[in-house]
Parts: structure tokens; C-alpha cells; sequence
């Protein structure tokens, strides 16, 4: 993409790479959450495919709120303190995983909570600055589970929200969702058939609460483990964020 810009966008403490292309206009944000670990840097790349699916979009690659506590390296970043057991309950409801585990589980909820509500006012000022109107969300794992959070259970973005994608996670006590208002915004779920972190059983309850909802919901099984998954299922993403367009501009909510 010979007219893509890349430059450092910083708010209060938040950062983000911000990626656009020079040579046309722009009315749409995409807002890309890095896995556990990560960094804005770290997940570029993936940023890129994000805005081959839209090249008139602005694609804002945010870094973690904070650094993996004793890594002692800036670009180890993560959105909450992950609690120390076995991660593989970590998206699932709270009675799902063991007794000794639960307090901690309820505690990620929190965090994950104050986290949405710290990014989703990052992004909206974010958007006010560069003159946005609609907005697509993604996350991968931690950052997934995130993502979730901002779109589901803060309200801040729901009149400018227009998809979510979801990847290799599933939504933190994702039975809060039966008693929470939510929009019919559009979300696409990528899991890995080979992933280690989150079992089968994480992604279809998280899927079955959304469709409860009548929340629309694209699930797409990507032959992975999960570390790599957002590469593997760069496709499926890319058809899911154009599907979006398409639909927008009938809408005349996008240019044609």
C-alpha cells in the first residue's frame, strides 16, 4: 500500500498506531486489541490485513493499558492482570470452572470492565479527532475478550458500532449478558481447532448467549492453534469487515 501512514497516536496515557491511506477520504474506525503479551508494534502486521479489508478506513492498533507485571519491558503489554490459574477457564462462566477459581474469574470481569470503559473513551475521542462516523472492533484473545466487554456491557459506543470480531476468545462472565440491553450489532467469532487456551466449550457458550440475544453472529472454525490464529483466519475477517461495507453503503452510511 505505497500511500499508507503510520503514526503514534497518544491520549492520557493510551497509545495507538494509527494506519491510513493518505489518498482517499474516511468515515470508518477499526480498532485492533492485541493478545496477551503483545504490543501495538507487535500485531502491525495484522493491522495491515485489518485495512486491506478497507483501505478507506483508519485502523488505530492500540498498546496495552499496562506492562506484564515483572517482564520489565515496555512491549510486553497486557489490557488486565491475568490471575494466576490455569487460563483455560478464564472466558468461560465463573460456576464453569473449579471452586478455588471462581473469586479470581469474578475479579477479571472487573478489570476487563474498567478497561473497556478507559479504551472506549479513547476511541470515541480518537474518532471525534479525525472526523469518524462508524466503527469496527477487533481483539485477539485477552484483547477479544475485551473487545467483548467495550461492545457488550459499556454503551458508550453503541450508536457508532457496526461489527465486532472476535479472536480466540469468548466473553468474560458471559451469563451477565442475559440480563444486559444490547444492540444487534454484528459479530464474527474465529476459533482455532487446534487451540491450547480456550476449549470448544468457551466459544459456543460465548456464541449461544450472543444468539439468545438476537445478536447476529458469523462463527467460523479456523485450523489453528492459537497463537498465529488471527493470521490463519485472515480471510474469513477480511469477508466479514467487506461485508460490512457493502451493507453500509446501501445504507449510504459509507461512501460509495
Amino acid at each position: 500500500m505505497a500511500d499508507l501512514s503510520v503514526s503514534r497516536w497518544e491520549n492520557n496515557g493510551i497509545s495507538a498506531l494509527v494506519l491510513e491511506n493518505e489518498r482517499v477520504g474516511h468515515s470508518r474506525l477499526i480498532v485492533l486489541l492485541h493478545g496477551y503479551q503483545g504490543d501495538a508494534l507487535s500485531n502491525l502486521e495484522f493491522g495491515k490485513t485489518l485495512l486491506s479489508a478497507d483501505e478507506s478506513a483508519v485502523v488505530a492498533v492500540f498498546d496495552g493499558l499496562s506492562e506484564v507485571p515483572g517482564r520489565h519491558d515496555s512491549h510486553v503489554r497486557q489490557w488486565w492482570d491475568l490471575p494466576p490459574f490455569d487460563g483455560r477457564y478464564y472466558a468461560a462462566m465463573p460456576l464453569f470452572a473449579p471452586k478455588e477459581a471462581r473469586p479470581a474469574l469474578n475479579g477479571i470481569v472487573r478489570d476487563a470492565h474498567k478497561a473497556a470503559v478507559c479504551l472506549n473513551a479513547a476511541v470515541l475521542k480518537l474518532m471525534r479527532e479525525k472526523g469518524l462516523q462508524t466503527l469496527v472492533l477487533a481483539g485477539i484473545s485477552q484483547g477479544g475478550i475485551t473487545a467483548f466487554e467495550m461492545a457488550l456491557f459499556c454503551h458508550e459506543l453503541s450508536s457508532e458500532l457496526e461489527g465486532v470480531v472476535i479472536i480466540g476468545a469468548g466473553i468474560a462472565g458471559a451469563d451477565r449478558l442475559r440480563k444486559t440491553a444490547v444492540e444487534p450489532v454484528p459479530f464474527l467469532l474465529v476459533r482455532g481447532t487446534k487451540d491450547e487456551i480456550f476449549p470448544l466449550s468457551v466459544n459456543c457458550f460465548s456464541e449461544s448467549v450472543l444468539r439468545e440475544k438476537g445478536i447476529p453472529v458469523s462463527a467460523k472454525a479456523v485450523d489453528s492453534p492459537h497463537f498465529g490464529l488471527e493470521h490463519a483466519a485472515a480471510n474469513e475477517v477480511r469477508a466479514f469487515i467487506s461485508g460490512l461495507s457493502a451493507k453500509n453503503r446501501q445504507k449510504g452510511k459509507l461512501p460509495a
